[in-house]
């Protein structure tokens, strides 16, 4: 779906074909794509519709974070690791759903490699490992306060419940 050039001849073969396919198509077909710029320009003059999303806000990001965290959370020993504070400063970010979706995923793994309960401390660990493909965003004053959202939260927990067993009768 690229644009056509004269080095690249498979390429465009390929381009021809897919081309005179959707000429044809008698139904409805869904394109996605992240990449407008490079489509050749030849697509265009068979699309009928376009959609464009834009960005998403702080809110919408929140809101991504709060899900993939509670889902991710859902047998944790310890829920009270997270509130509104951490997902409005994670929604702060600028990241899409995707990068969301994957950083949540690989800080579950990280937290689960050490047999721990996803915290705040194990996105904030990803985050920074991720720095290079999420732009340049200076996040050093987020980390900070996701530092005290989560230091503030282990000061707050409940006291453990300790339960013991009745001797049997």
């Amino acid at each position: 779906m690229t644009q056509r050039n004269s080095a690249e001849l498979q390429r465009n073969a390929i381009v021809a074909v897919f081309l005179r396919m959707i000429e044809y198509y008698q139904g409805m077909l869904f394109l996605t794509t992240n990449r407008l710029a490079e489509f050749d320009p030849a697509f265009f003059n068979r699309v009928h519709i376009t959609i464009k999303y834009g960005n998403l806000g702080p809110d919408e990001r929140r809101n991504i974070w709060r899900q993939h965290v509670q889902r991710a959370c859902r047998r944790s020993r310890k829920p009270y690791l997270w509130n509104e504070d951490a997902y409005r400063l994670l929604g702060s970010i600028e990241t899409n759903g995707r990068e969301i979706r994957n950083l949540t995923r690989t800080a579950v793994g990280f937290a689960q490699s050490m047999d721990q309960d996803l915290d705040i401390t194990h996105v904030v660990a990803v985050i920074r490992n991720n720095l290079g493909e999420m732009g340049n965003q200076d996040l050093g004053g987020i980390f900070a306060e996701l530092k005290a959202v989560h230091e503030r939260l282990l000061e707050e927990r409940p006291p453990e419940i300790i339960v013991e067993a009745l001797p049997p009768s």
